[in-house]
């Protein structure tokens, strides 16, 4: 252990897994992955995992997201070298039947002749369609990913792998006709629209008593804090009471922009603004403080220089000079001096 602490420690031991046998380096890799899980685990439950950056594009918690788009953009903090912007970003991960149509057309062939549009019976409810596309699984087996209008894929299907077996004995009904492919597509905007501000059970006729209910839900609107982070860091993770609560997240727009930030909680902008507001008033009060100093000081010196010249005797008293000035300004100078000739005889 001690050897390890030492510069080239690191070096030594690699130097040294080249000398024991494939088996063992495999067993001390394997001990050390390990041992990096249950740190991870213990991280993990005590809410502490730094999972790095996120992207969010594809690892949020809402799954795969189908659109990000940027809805508004507000500058929280304008100080130089610590500039913050706060953006309002629009999160979609719904399939429109367009986009379902050109990915079923774009699909390759499925010797089984099982991908396609269905509808899905419901109890209580209205059916409600569904893409199935052929996954290229490594198994051997045929699999199929489904696709719906409201969520993000999945290759479960009633919560078990979506396979060819599985499909042939569901409840799905297949859509071959175009009367069934009208019927599919309205079903699917009807669903598609919905789901932009409904969770699945209102989109079901449905009471629903979970206040923010977001099962089903296509869109979430979310804030994004970028600028200069890193240079306010403390600030930042003081005022969301750390940093466990706002991942830092990587995400690409539609427009092809990349925004790096970190993905503000709810109720956290208001403890934001207010550390904000605070430093800016705490930076304002030294600002004074600072300018009145110079103006004491710049007093000070100009008090000096237009002191009039008094005379400080030795007791302490003071005479005033101006007098003395003036009468020699009266008087005239010698003429070995520079003054006028004398008059009259010498």
């Amino acid at each position: 252990e001690r050897s390890a602490e030492k510069k080239g420690g690191l070096k030594r031991f690699l130097n040294r897994l080249l000398g024991i046998s494939c088996a063992g380096q495999a067993g001390i890799f394997w001990a050390l992955s390990a041992h990096i899980r249950r740190l991870e685990e213990a991280d993990r439950e005590a809410g502490t995992l730094d999972e790095g950056v996120v992207s969010l594009n594809r690892q949020g918690r809402w799954g795969r997201l189908r659109r990000v788009e940027e809805r508004s953009e507000e500058p929280l903090s304008t100080a130089p070298g610590k500039g913050l912007q706060l953006r309002r970003l629009l999160l979609d991960r719904g399939l429109s039947w367009e986009a379902a149509n050109s990915m079923l057309e774009a699909a390759s062939r499925d010797e089984h002749d099982h991908q396609g549009i269905y509808m899905r019976p419901l109890d209580n409810a209205a059916n409600e369609p569904l893409l199935l596309l052929r996954r290229r699984a490594r198994t051997g087996q045929a699999e199929y990913v489904v696709h719906y209008p409201h969520i993000p894929s999945s290759s479960m299907l009633n919560g078990l792998l979506c396979t060819l077996g599985r499909v042939q004995s569901s409840t799905l009904i297949r859509c071959r006709t175009p009367e069934d492919l009208a019927e599919a597509e309205k079903a699917w905007s009807l669903q598609f629209q919905n789901a932009e501000k409904k969770c699945i059970h209102v989109q079901r006729s449905r009471r629903c008593n979970i206040l923010g209910c977001i099962a089903g839900k296509r869109c979430f609107e979310e804030t994004l804090l970028t600028g200069q982070i890193l240079a306010q860091w403390e600030l930042i993770s003081a005022a969301l009471g750390g940093l466990n609560r706002a991942p830092l997240v990587r995400t690409t727009l539609g427009d092809g922009r990349v925004l790096v930030g970190l993905l503000l909680p709810e109720g956290a902008e208001t403890s934001l603004r207010e550390a904000l507001a605070r430093r800016e008033a705490l930076e304002r009060q030294r600002a004074e403080e600072e300018a009145r100093r110079r103006a004491e000081e710049q007093s000070f010196y100009d008090d000096e220089d237009l002191d009039e010249g008094g005379i400080v005797d030795s007791d302490g008293s003071s005479q005033d000079v101006e007098p003395l000035v003036t009468a020699t300004r009266r008087t005239a100078l010698p003429e070995w001096l520079g003054g006028p000739p004398a008059s009259g005889p010498l």
